[in-house]
């Protein structure tokens, strides 16, 4: 780049390389206003986010992001997020922590019994609360038994 001293440049790398390992977080929630909060939240937080409302293109979009964290909803228009999760688990997302939300304790206690999420929040949810089990999901990855 012209007129731009050197120094400048190399700073420029090195910010585009820190974007490039950020980890990525895939967020599936189909109520538009949460899903905004949700990455608003994570971006903050340094995360690159790709979020989505629609089960049918969750599995595109992971295969897109390759996410080292999803975070769903259970209770989506259409597909619930538990056949979403399985349907990620089977299409080599398994080692991909997951973290499941919902306003219905009973949704949540069906997610946590099924075994596929390794985190369950309710909603509406503390922002530090979130991004604490946000923070130990990434650092340690699945918790749940495979």
């Amino acid at each position: 780049m012209e007129g731009i001293p050197p120094v400048e440049q190399g700073q420029e790398r090195t910010q585009l390389a820190a974007v490039a390992e950020r980890p990525c977080v895939l967020v599936v929630e189909d109520d538009q206003q949460i899903l905004d909060v949700i990455q608003q939240i994570l971006q903050i937080e340094g995360l690159e986010v790709v979020g989505t409302g629609r089960a049918d293109m969750v599995l595109g979009l992971a295969r897109q992001a390759h996410p080292r964290l999803v975070i769903c909803d259970i209770m989506l228009s259409g597909d619930s997020g538990i056949e979403v999760a399985i349907r990620l688990r089977d299409s080599g997302f398994g080692e991909v922590p997951m973290l499941a939300l919902s306003a219905s304790e009973l949704m949540l206690s069906f997610a946590q019994q099924s075994g596929i999420f390794d985190a369950c929040m309710t909603k509406p949810f503390d922002f530090d609360d979130l991004m604490g089990t946000v923070q130990r999901l990434l650092e340690h990855g699945r918790t749940v038994a495979r």
